[in-house]
């Protein structure tokens, strides 16, 4: 990043959109931009600013990093010795488990309530004796297990049970117990919005890791449907372009938006998100 921007520059206005996305990209989160733009200033852009971003919140709380629990029940106490260099042995039992579960949850948006519904019939799929019940003044999930053996619970890191308000593994005791998390649940777990890009912006860090960040938008006070914007109406954060060819063309470029885990995000193919950057190039 530089905040030098010369006499010798003009500049021109690029508007970036997934509407643009190239035909064989899928993705309106993760795509690349050839615009056959011939206008000869875009061969010569060497900075860049971005101005404004407008992204609509289609991000669902569960999506295919948080639609998954996988589940397995105890079948059997076994009795093992531990040896702890005294006269006689200690013994200790261990859970012996069945094959592991997975536990699906429809991909989509849900607000606290519909969630129980969902997990109750995702549970019930997959033949795992849990329920599910939500209170509203402590605002956090309880899980009770009404079979006869222990239930072991986990997720993939920043997973459902996180978003649930549980920390890490869980296990759900026989015969009526109930577990509830300490944490209140998080059913907008997406914070932050990250916009990357190699072409515009291969250089950029985030905690020491080279990500090509080109810029980000909060995302924890905007509910769902509706649209974050981020105005930049300054020169303050001006980026050196760095192309990786001779050629300092703007006609094809990289975008790719992540969570704040720096996961690719999903967005539905009917929607799109919008970015304007200012151009910088020579004279002439």
């Amino acid at each position: 990043m530089t905040t030098s921007v010369y006499a010798s520059h003009n500049s021109f206005l690029l508007h970036a959109s997934s509407r643009q996305k190239h035909r064989y990209d899928s993705s309106n989160a993760n795509f690349h931009v050839a615009n056959g733009n011939t206008d000869s200033r875009t061969n010569e852009v060497v900075k860049i600013v971005p101005l404004f971003v407008s992204v609509p919140n289609l991000f669902g709380n569960v999506n295919r990093y948080t639609d998954t629990i996988y589940a397995t029940i105890e079948t059997a106490r076994v009795t093992r010795p531990v040896d702890l260099d005294d006269p006689g042995p200690v013994y200790f039992q261990v859970p012996k488990t069945g094959d592991e579960k997975t536990v699906k949850v429809a991909r989509k948006n849900y607000t606290a309530a519909d969630l129980v519904g969902a997990l109750d019939a995702a549970f019930a799929a997959a033949s795992v004796p849990l329920t599910v019940t939500w209170d509203s003044a402590k605002f956090n999930y309880t899980l009770t297990n009404s079979g006869s053996s222990a239930v072991f619970l986990r997720t993939e890191a920043h997973g459902l049970l996180e978003m649930l308000g549980f920390e890490g593994d869980i296990q759900v005791p026989a015969n009526g117990t109930a577990v509830s998390p300490v944490d209140s649940a998080n059913l907008n777990p997406i914070r932050m919005v990250f916009i990357h890009s190699n072409r515009f912006a291969p250089a950029n860090a985030l905690s020491g890791r080279l990500e090509s960040i080109l810029w980000w938008l909060d995302m924890k006070d905007v509910r769902y449907g509706a649209v974050a914007t981020s105005t930049n109406n300054s020169d303050m954060f001006v980026y050196d372009v760095q192309f990786v060819t001779d050629t300092k063309s703007v006609q094809h470029y990289d975008f790719k938006l992540t969570d704040q885990h720096m996961r690719v995000l999903d967005m539905p193919d009917s929607h799109h998100w919008d970015l304007i950057l200012k151009c910088y190039h020579h004279k002439g």
